[in-house]
């Protein structure tokens, strides 16, 4: 009787060792799939030069307000075309009141959309932008 329960318990463990190594050879395949799927899509958040994409908008912000959605591109703030994270605060600076915006949907249809600016807005506009050549900014 004693021997049947150590050929048992040797068993079970054994078979807890290749569950363990079984799940992780499948996760390792899944990655390896996933990571494959990832690199032969087309990046949708890619920076662009011909202004500023918007990576997320948080909820109860002015850009939300606005209706300014992930995947646009801001090309024009207050009249005045915007490249660098510099063009846009600068050119928001130089009418602190008012934020005026020209946004370019997924679909390369423009839109105009404003707002004035109340205090303290100006520098919690609520966006997440990435600029073309630098990593993920804050506006």
């Amino acid at each position: 009787m004693a021997a049947g329960a150590v050929v048992s318990d040797l068993w079970r463990l054994q078979a807890g060792l290749y569950a363990a190594v079984a799940v992780i050879v499948v996760t390792e395949l899944f990655r390896a799939a996933v990571r494959r799927l990832d690199r032969s899509l087309e990046p949708r958040f890619a920076p662009d030069d011909r202004g500023i994409r918007v990576l997320y908008v948080i909820r109860g912000s002015l850009a939300e307000r606005l209706g300014i959605r992930p995947a646009e591109l801001i090309t024009y703030v207050n009249q005045a075309p915007v490249h660098t994270e510099y063009d846009f605060h600068f050119a928001l600076g130089q009418n602190p009141a008012y934020a005026r915006f020209q946004v370019t949907d997924e679909r390369g249809e423009p839109r105009l959309v404003s707002s004035p600016v109340f205090e303290g807005e100006c520098h919690d506009l609520g966006l997440i932008l990435s600029c073309p050549g630098t990593s993920r900014r804050f506006a």
